[in-house]
């Protein structure tokens, strides 16, 4: 008797709860669509993940470009139309947090607001304008890019010197760009680990889209567990210190394992390096496959009398351009 009553207590409990917070998100959403839904906290959840492109789609139709799903108990505005963009970046609802991306992304420990303020004031005074933006380091960083290129491209050839290898035109980006921009940065790392971080690398990228939503754990453990292992062997992987890496990470490890080594672990350290290991292939590898494609889809005479255009027009005024110089350095330490 008494066990009933617990559990008819318990029961009528977890309904209210799960009413209340129902009824709270409900109540707290007043700035866009938000899509009607059946189920109590997980929403749109299982929609979701059945077809996102469909549910996307969908709902785009019945809504219009902007709307809002509940996926959790959180809301998640999809913007769909460029041309929106100022409306939702002046709503006063509107919280994006560089710091918190870093940690749900990529799984950096949160961190107290001055010790971040330090690493945001240390890495964009200091350690890039020493190491990635200065003409001999970066000259440095561009000479080793090069030769591990060129060592890959050996290797490939002698694997199978009278074979040829046939595959789409982004994975040949992939193949010139990951291999060489990931040892110019990290250092001499074995051929067996490259071949590892790359499937992880892949794996990760292709969800990282789900990352950035700021669900919790249990969530990508559950329905995105190769793309949340494939980020943590990725981290692992990093941890590693190789030989001849380059300055930056040299300097960077130094800062997190020096400075604030009271409050990054070895792991929290290896998850920066992700982070640093993402951006230098996340939208590299993509725009050299986008550079390509217009190079090699456009007529050839077309681009000769662009260039000669270009040329003739404003080729005395080079050494007016005080700027041409730093844009071609960004542009080679983008690659």
């Amino acid at each position: 008797m008494i066990v009933t009553a617990i559990l008819t207590f318990f029961i009528i409990g977890v309904c209210a709860f799960v009413l209340n917070i129902n009824w709270k998100t409900k109540r707290l959403y007043t700035n866009y669509t938000l899509i009607p839904y059946r189920i109590p906290v997980l929403g749109h959840l299982l929609d979701f993940l059945k077809d996102a492109n469909q549910f996307i789609f969908d709902n785009f139709a019945k809504y219009g470009s902007i709307f809002t799903a509940n996926i959790c108990g959180q809301h998640f505005t999809f913007l769909l139309d460029v041309h929106d963009l100022l409306t939702m970046t002046k709503n006063p609802s509107l919280v994006f947090s560089g710091s918190e991306m870093v940690t749900t992304i990529f799984g950096s420990r949160r961190v107290e607001k001055d010790i971040q303020e330090d690493i945001a004031q240390v890495l964009h005074k200091t350690i890039y304008p020493q190491t990635l933006q200065r003409a001999d380091a970066l000259n440095a960083l561009t000479v080793r890019f090069v030769e591990s290129f060129h060592q890959s491209l050996e290797k490939d050839q002698m694997s199978s010197p009278e074979e040829w290898r046939q595959c789409g035109l982004f994975d040949l980006c992939h193949r010139f760009i990951f291999g060489a921009s990931t040892r110019a940065l990290f250092g001499d790392i074995e051929d067996e680990e490259l071949k590892e971080l790359e499937t992880n690398f892949v794996t990760f990228n292709d969800k990282f889209y789900v990352f950035s939503r700021g669900l919790p754990v249990w969530f990508y453990k559950l329905f995105y567990r190769s793309a949340y292992q494939a980020r943590e062997k990725g981290i692992k992987l990093l941890i590693k210190q190789r030989p001849n890496q380059s300055e930056f990470i040299t300097a960077a490890r130094e800062f997190y394992e020096g400075k604030h080594g009271d409050v990054f672990s070895p792991t929290d350290v290896g998850a920066r390096m992700m982070i640093f290991f993402w951006a230098s292939l996340g939208n590299t590898i993509p725009a050299t496959f986008w550079i390509l494609y217009y190079l090699l889809t456009t007529d050839k005479g077309r681009i000769l009398e662009i260039l000669r255009e270009e040329i003739l027009t404003h080729g005395e005024n080079m050494n007016e351009m005080k700027v041409a110089d730093s844009v071609i350095n960004e542009t080679l330490r983008l690659i």
